[in-house]
Order: C-alpha cells, then structure tokens, then sequence
C-alpha cells in the first residue's frame, strides 16, 4: 500500500488538474441582467457570455455581450489561469487592466476600485447555470475608532445565465 501511495505521488506531483474553471465554463450563455438601485430593479439587459479556449495554454475568450440599448455593449476580455494551486486567475481587459480573480470552489471573485467606487464581481458555477454578480459601493465614515469602514452598496447587476 505505501509503494502505491508513493507511486501516486509521484504520478500526480506537480501536475494539474484536468479542467480549470473556464473549462468548466466554456460555450455559449444567455440570460435577463437586471441593474438594481436602492434595493430595486431599475433595468434589465440581454447577456451573451462566451467562453471559448484559446491556443494560449491556460486562456479563454471571455467576452460579454450586452443587449437591448440601441448600441450592443461587447466586453471582449481573456481569462488566464495565475495559479492552479492558488485559484488564482486573471481577468485581461485588452487595454493593460487586469483584474485579479480567486477560484473557492465554483465560485470566482474579483474585487477592485474604479475611483471611489469599490466593486465585486463574482462567477458560481452550479447546476442551473452561471450567475454573474457585479456589486458597486462607496466607502462610508470611519466608525468606533476610524480604523473601520463601511461601504454603502449603490448597484447591482446580477444575471443567470444559461448554456444555448
């Protein structure tokens, strides 16, 4: 038993899994967003979200679709794979922005500013689709001894998505 234990470590040392999460993701997505304000829904969107492999090792065409203004919106972005043991990714938006992105389990995270607004935007995988989330907040005062802040959300934009 040990010598199988230790051949399998060896076996499976240093190498990687067989899927990453835009392998999990790949295909075409469709799905209602609705932009939320104050606690209500204030609009809605169409999504297309592709994910396709690229020759690139370890990167996916992530690109979003945004439908039903008179101009389509496209975010033709790459998804990269940092680090399989981390969970760690990167979200290329073309134009020298990465995003930095953290797999726990079937959910990826990204959290950044974009001037005083702080967002969140999270993928989850499950068995009903992909939902996207992307939340918007402005830090608040200081609180108790200013060393704590609070963060008001002002947004939110969640779809679910579905394989077409």
């Amino acid at each position: 038993m040990l010598a199988l234990s230790i051949v399998s470590y060896f076996f499976s040392y240093g190498q990687e899994p067989a899927d990453y999460f835009g392998d999990r993701c790949t295909g075409t997505w469709e799905g209602t967003m609705y932009l939320s304000e104050g606690g209500k829904i204030k609009d809605s969107l169409t999504v297309t979200f592709e994910v396709k492999k690229k020759e690139e090792a370890k990167a996916w065409t992530w690109r979003t679709t945004y439908s039903g203004r008179p101009e389509k919106i496209v975010k033709d972005y790459v998804l990269k794979l940092v680090d399989a043991s981390s969970g760690s990714y990167v979200i290329d938006e073309g134009d020298g922005i990465l995003l930095n992105c953290y797999l726990f389990g079937q959910r990826l995270f990204s959290t950044f500013s974009v001037g005083d607004n702080l967002l969140t935007a999270n993928y989850q995988l499950s068995k009903d689709g992909l939902y996207f989330e992307v939340t918007s907040s402005r830090r608040e005062e200081s609180t108790g001894d200013g060393s704590i802040y609070n963060y008001s959300v002002l947004h939110v934009q969640n779809v679910l998505l579905t394989r077409s």
